[in-house]
């Protein structure tokens, strides 16, 4: 099977992107609580003959740990300029397999891999296609294989704020949105509210939120500096994340992965809120 070639992307761009993502918070990448979660299943992979993992996406973490443990590295994404950004942010002497396609249509044999990893990858796949991406994830996994698989989702019992509410907020505790993490919990609760999340369709619309928030500014109720900081950075993000979303909640994306996986381990950090909208899930092919 003859796969695509990656096009160009312009250098200087790409090298300026890996340097804003490495400020980001967590759980915009994996937490470093997270990564260890995974080690045990980690180590038990590489005891295995000519292990092979693929990475959906181009994290960079995961893939510097993989290497860590000389693990066969394959990595598929559709996004060269992510692909090359995140480059940046390996280890130097990295072996690896960059394949550029689709999730959807991923271009691997049947059991082709002891190791699925990926983080939010959900929400770059539509509501109606998540059902075709867990099937391929199976495919592709040998029977005795796991999916390390990173979820952003709201979970259960956090309280939506209002743009009134969240506005306030800022202006009356200022300190709370001292730190990006902080900054970004915020922000995601606000998301959740019914103005800017769709309960019967499960989309949330973080551009929409910032469009509101873009409008905030025009009408001098908030300063461009305010902006910068209440806004999600979405104009940095659309090279690599969906703006608009499927947020299921927690029981729906269970129901969903209990269709083709064993949910073996399932857990979220718990050293800042933010990770409401984050959870972890160790998954094995059901028989």
């Amino acid at each position: 099977m003859s796969l695509p070639k990656f096009k160009k992307v312009n250098l200087k761009e790409a090298r300026s992107f890996a340097h804003f993502w490495k400020k980001l918070p967590v759980p915009v990448h994996p937490s470093q609580i997270e990564i260890k979660s995974w080690l045990p299943k980690i180590k038990e992979i590489a005891k295995r003959r000519n292990p092979q993992a693929l990475v959906l996406g181009a994290t960079p973490e995961y893939r510097n740990l993989l290497f860590r443990f000389k693990i066969n590295i394959t990595i598929l994404d559709i996004n060269p300029f992510m692909v090359k950004a995140m480059s940046y942010l390996v280890k130097k002497n990295i072996k690896e397999k960059k394949v550029l396609g689709d999730w959807l249509k991923m271009p691997f044999k049947d059991n082709s891999f002891d190791l699925v990893m990926s983080d939010s990858a959900q929400d770059n796949i539509q509501l109606k296609d998540l059902r075709k991406f867990f099937k391929n994830v199976y495919r592709a996994l040998k029977p005795d294989g796991y999916w390390f698989f990173g979820a952003s989702l709201p979970g259960d019992g956090v309280k939506p704020l209002s743009l009134e509410n969240y506005l306030s907020l800022f202006r009356n505790f200022p300190k709370k949105f001292r730190k990006a993490q902080d900054r970004l919990y915020y922000y995601c609760r606000t998301s959740i509210h019914p103005r800017f999340y769709n309960k019967q369709t499960r989309i949330c619309s973080w551009d929409k939120l910032d469009k509101v928030l873009e409008k905030e500014y025009k009408k001098g109720i908030i300063t461009k500096k305010d902006l910068i900081k209440l806004q999600s950075g979405s104009g940095k993000f659309v090279k690599s994340l969906a703006t608009t979303f499927p947020w299921l909640s927690v029981k729906e994306l269970t129901e969903l992965l209990s269709q083709y996986f064993i949910i073996i381990a399932q857990f979220k950090d718990i050293s800042h809120p933010i990770f409401h909208f984050h959870q972890a899930f160790i998954l094995k092919p059901s028989k």
